[in-house]
């Protein structure tokens, strides 16, 4: 063994000095610097820290190439090491570092490999434990896992086999690969492979296959951003079949993001001499599932293959070569259940064995250990390659999109968080017409037809006119002009030109945004979620989340907030004065976040009672910092209504989190009327029909009495009939409303105070103002005064959507945001000539001078 190391070491000692020039060191470097700068302009993996990674690639590959060959190794761990200290910091490096060379250490120790085996699972067992008990920053045990987790038992089984021990250098850098420090899921190298694919190849055709690699990986990073922000539909707009359909693939083919980071780390690794197999081959083409089974992850299913698959079978292979291949798989696929959980344990902290993986892993296991026995049981038919086969083209084309669109439903249910939701959701499919499954069917064939015109151009044009046939150096070619002129695009200059030219907003082809979804999702106890991601890759948002201070909490998350079993849904406890999400929180004794309430008021004082959820309450922001709190100040300070009688003026704040139309019903007919309000507030805000429907199950679904007798009749009409569909549940929830409005309208002539009906939008770039002004017609057409607020955030120059933002992770309204709501509101107010004719009425009638 040493001797072939050392002659592959000479070979490729004088492949470098007698093939690698000037000229084909640019041809690397060149592509490689423009793949840097477009990771920094499109902001590509911002979150994981791949801009800071890239200067130690690009550096790192000039410095490593003209090093002779027995520094290599070397250095290529020194990089490694220097850019986890720079990147991650000196104390969570330290500690990475004593614990993987501690790791490291124990299986250099001469003692038998079971003394190994055993000393690296105690080492194990009490890293956890103190992990569990938070002893180590922040992101030292994602990275020792993504470094550990796998590769030290692919390291340990090699140990089993090998005659003789790599170089102490090569060990260090099979466990410590420069990707690894930001990327914790990370493909499983084999240690074998690594080792034996040091420099097998000429030095510099195994470059351009790196940075070909990294161009792929770009790319596939790229087409993530893509999908995640223009295809994903957010869950509460899934209302035809067509809308589910698009959910499904859209969600599964989110998967080009793993796909695109292990392309780009193998792409790396290569870059430094290591011929690296593929990590991924065309998944998305898979003809069934062992054929997905193959192309998939290509280093986990040879990893599981070598460590468990063999070592079953031919342990229970005297039962029958067909039977141990079927129970071999479906053991192998338990084992996969249970390194998911493991996976997550050292990424994320907790180990979860689910229904959803259960059953993923399970139905995944048992269709492939299907298809592994027919394959078995039956001979393949001969295929005459010479001649094109139209048949046989359909075939293939059917079983891609079946196994594509099988894969992908079973990915939407590992994927849920609730499975209750995921059958509704899933019940669309049963409200299919005619027209639509005829739509689908006519879909169907024409991607059959493009399958078969596929396949016969692939059949009819030379193989070396194919990009898969193209010589590296023309694929060099190709990529390094792409790279460039994406550069080019990038450019703040140039591509704000293209915007202006264009008139289309590219900030999110340009950096990584919110979708719709998960902007909703950021609404926690004011947008319910549907389906949250739960892969182990994480969205957007999970990263997001990821950041978040552990004593950020949503009221609901507290103590202060007791549910209750009445229209309300829930109380805060009086006489608060604690902090909460960063900020001081007080209430007053009836529970509100507001002043004390007198119940008298003087002549002359206007009176303002405002409803509202989570966003007029304001946790996060100071009391005063609240825009009901900087209308009542304007109010009294600018005096816009003293002509009319009106001197000073009080703003009440009567909001709660989760207040949805029944909450503002309640708390206007039954708490308000003793405080002897002017005015009374309606607020409403995007998807308001959908928030209504939701909170109406939850009435329901705790079988609350209202107080209301047309409220229980929908109330027992929803217990009693399946998931409305979309026509349904918008006719229900616009009766719902007409009966709210009218309510609220009656309740506030009783008691003699004007009814008021104000939009404020969200922090949502995908507002639906066609249901705003469909709402908007209903308060006025029922009497009440309406002000629209929807422009409060459109034109404001200099900032930006994060600076109305409380936090990154919390999209309710910053001090900045309520400020612009309050001068909004104030001014709307001010403006209304209807309600100057109103309070000009009131003052009359109560004899106000």
């Amino acid at each position: 063994m040493l001797n072939r190391t050392a002659t592959y070491l000479r070979k490729a000692n004088n492949t470098l000095t007698a093939d690698i020039n000037l000229s084909e060191f640019l041809n690397i470097l060149i592509p490689l610097a423009a793949a840097g700068v477009a990771v920094h302009l499109f902001k590509l993996e911002g979150s994981t820290g791949l801009s800071a990674l890239m200067p130690f690639i690009i550096g790192g590959f000039a410095i490593h190439i003209v090093l002779p060959i027995r520094y290599k190794l070397p250095f290529f761990f020194s990089l490694c090491i220097a850019a986890l200290f720079i990147i991650l910091g000196a104390e969570t490096s330290i500690w990475i570092l004593a614990l993987g060379m501690g790791l490291f250490g124990v299986t250099q120790m001469p003692v038998s490999l079971k003394t190994k085996q055993y000393t690296i699972l105690a080492c194990t067992a009490i890293i956890a434990m103190l992990f569990l008990n938070g002893v180590f920053p922040n992101k030292v045990i994602p990275v020792l896992g993504g470094i550990f987790m796998f590769r030290m038992i692919a390291f340990l089984h090699e140990m089993k086999h090998q005659k003789q021990p790599r170089s102490i250098w090569m060990q260090l850098s099979y466990f410590f690969l420069l990707p690894n420090l930001i990327f914790f899921i990370f493909p499983v190298v084999d240690y074998k492979v690594f080792t034996d694919s040091y420099y097998r190849k000429p030095a510099y055709a195994t470059y351009q296959k790196g940075i070909i690699w990294i161009a792929n990986g770009l790319l596939h990073l790229f087409l993530y951003r893509i999908i995640y922000y223009y295809f994903i539909p957010p869950p509460s707009s899934i209302a035809t079949v067509y809308d589910l359909l698009l959910f499904l693939v859209a969600s599964y083919a989110l998967i080009v993001r793993l796909a695109g980071i292990f392309h780009f780390s193998a792409g790396v690794i290569c870059l430094f001499g290591f011929d690296l197999p593929p990590t991924f081959q065309h998944y998305f083409f898979a003809q069934n599932f062992s054929d997905l089974w193959r192309r998939i992850n290509i280093y986990w299913r040879d990893f599981v293959m070598k460590v468990f698959y063999y070592p079953i079978f031919f342990k229970i292979k005297h039962i029958g070569t067909a039977p141990a291949i079927i129970a071999t798989i479906l053991i192998v696929f338990f084992i996969n259940w249970f390194l998911h959980g493991y996976q997550w344990f050292w990424i994320r902290g907790s180990f979860p064995l689910t229904i959803q993986d259960a059953v993923f892993w399970g139905v995944f296991g048992i269709v492939v250990a299907i298809n592994a026995a027919m394959q078995v049981a039956r001979r393949p038919k001969r295929i005459n390659h010479l001649v094109f086969s139209p048949l046989h083209a359909a075939k293939v084309a059917l079983s891609v999109i079946g196994t594509f669109m099988f894969i992908a439903l079973l990915w939407s249910f590992w994927t849920t968080n609730d499975i209750r939701q995921w059958a509704e959701m899933m019940l669309l499919f049963t409200t299919v017409s005619v027209r639509q499954a005829l739509t689908i069917v006519l879909g169907i064939a024409v991607l059959t037809g493009i399958g078969i015109g596929i396949q016969y151009l692939y059949f009819k044009i030379p193989k070396g006119t194919s990009w898969f046939y193209w010589p590296p150096r023309f694929k060099l070619q190709f990529i390094t002009a792409m790279l460039v002129l994406g550069c080019i695009f990038a450019f703040p200059g140039i591509n704000q030109r293209i915007q202006g030219t264009l008139n289309f907003d590219m900030a999110p082809v340009l950096e990584t945004r919110l979708n719709a979804a998960d902007q909703e999702n950021m609404f926690k106890g004011y947008y319910e979620t549907l389906l949250p991601n739960q892969s182990l890759m994480g969205s957007p948002l999970d990263e997001i989340n990821r950041e978040k201070p552990d004593n950020w909490k949503n009221l609901s998350e507290t103590t202060f907030y007791t549910p209750t079993n009445d229209i309300f849904l829930k109380r805060i406890t009086p006489n608060l004065d604690t902090t909460l999400k960063m900020a001081p929180f007080k209430t007053n004794s009836a529970g509100f976040r507001d002043d004390e309430f007198t119940v008298d008021q003087s002549p002359g004082n206007l009176r303002i009672a405002l409803n509202g959820g989570s966003i007029e309450m304001g946790a996060g922001v100071p009391n005063e910092q609240i825009f009901a709190s900087i209308v009542e100040s304007k109010l009294n300070t600018e005096k816009p209504f003293a002509d009319l009688g009106w001197d000073t003026a009080d703003l009440l704040n009567f909001s709660m989190p989760d207040n949805h139309m029944p909450q503002q019903i309640g708390t206007t007919d039954r708490l308000i009327p003793r405080y002897q309000p002017d005015i009374v507030i309606y607020t409403a805000h995007h998807r308001e029909r959908l928030r209504l429907i939701r909170n109406l199950k939850i009435l329901g679904t705790r079988n609350v009495k209202t107080g209301y007798p047309y409220l229980q009749e929908i109330l027992q009409e929803l217990s009693n009939t399946p998931e409305p569909k979309q026509q349904q549940a918008q006719e229900l929830a616009d009766a719902v409303i007409k009966w709210g409005l009218e309510t609220f309208r009656d309740s506030c002539q009783a008691m003699g105070a004007i009814p008021v009906w104000v939009y404020i939008p969200v922090l949502n770039r995908n507002l639906d103002l066609e249901e705003k002004d469909e709402l908007m017609a209903m308060a006025r057409e029922v009497g009440i005064i309406t002000l629209d607020l929807s422009q409060v955030f459109q034109n404001a120059e200099g900032v930006s959507p994060i600076d109305l933002c409380l936090a990154e992770w919390d999209r309710h309204f910053s001090p900045l945001a309520h400020g612009m709501v309050g001068d909004a509101l104030y001014q709307a107010l001010v403006e209304s000539e209807q309600l100057r004719s109103t309070l000009r009425n009131l003052a009359e009638e109560r004899n106000i001078d």
